[in-house]
């Protein structure tokens, strides 16, 4: 019923975890693993784990990495998933599909930080975890395709339509950090470079849609088995 599209660059350690992870959930027809030039392994763990490998038609870049997952794939509904997301189970990307299955435009996902998740969710969703519908992405001019800011576009994208969408923490994930992949100096920089952009994507436009965004969100319990409930909004500040 969906594909699942992971992008991965030097993500040899975990990749494979999220790959079985998806290869076992309910529904999925294929996962497709876009080798962003990787430098070490993510192939091959990736390969070996049972996804369909292809490489990036742009370098060192996100937005492009999910645009060649997206023309690889046939499926109306699609789920994006992280490769350097650990604590990764079916259920994490059954929990994401079933929302946008069932008529939500899009269903983005948090990493489970605890305390703090009740912060993130009242924010736009810059989550690379994240289903939507098809045609969401067709959309967005490959001209405006630019690294992180797709997440911002898949957003502002959901709002000027008017879509409804959802959001739901995935319990138990952790991300592994840049530092942890790539040192502390190499990682550091990596870090500030990715929210410096991340940073520029929360400019005007997405202050203008943030109210629009929260109307229109419901945010759903966070992952179990056999759960999908739609929740309450939260409270306003």
């Amino acid at each position: 019923m969906y594909d699942v599209i992971i992008p991965a660059r030097d993500e040899e350690r975990t990749v494979a975890q999220v790959v079985l992870a998806a290869m076992q959930a309910r529904g999925v027809s294929n996962v497709i693993v876009v080798d962003d030039h990787s430098a070490d392994g993510t192939a091959q763990a990736a390969r070996d784990a049972g996804a369909r490998v292809i490489g990036s038609g742009g370098r060192h870049d996100k937005a492009l990495a999910l645009a060649t997952g997206v023309a690889a794939s046939t499926a109306r509904t699609i789920v994006f998933f992280d490769a350097d997301i650990t604590g990764v189970r079916p259920e994490h990307i059954e929990a994401l599909a079933e929302p946008v299955l069932q008529g939500y435009s899009m269903c983005a996902g948090l990493v489970d930080y605890g305390p703090r998740n009740a912060v993130y969710l009242r924010l736009p969703p810059i989550s690379g975890m994240r289903a939507i519908r098809r045609e969401i992405f067709d959309s967005i001019p490959e001209r405006k395709l630019d690294r992180y800011n797709i997440e911002a576009l898949l957003n502002s994208t959901v709002v000027r339509n008017n879509m409804r969408s959802a959001i739901r923490v995935l319990s138990g994930t952790t991300h592994r950090s840049k530092v942890a992949k790539r040192g502390w100096r190499t990682g550091l920089l990596q870090h500030a470079r990715m929210v410096r952009q991340l940073i520029s994507c929360y400019g005007l436009s997405v202050i203008r849609n943030y109210v629009g965004y929260i109307r229109r969100r419901d945010v759903l319990v966070p992952t179990r088995k056999g759960t999908s409930a739609v929740v309450a909004d939260l409270p306003d500040w």
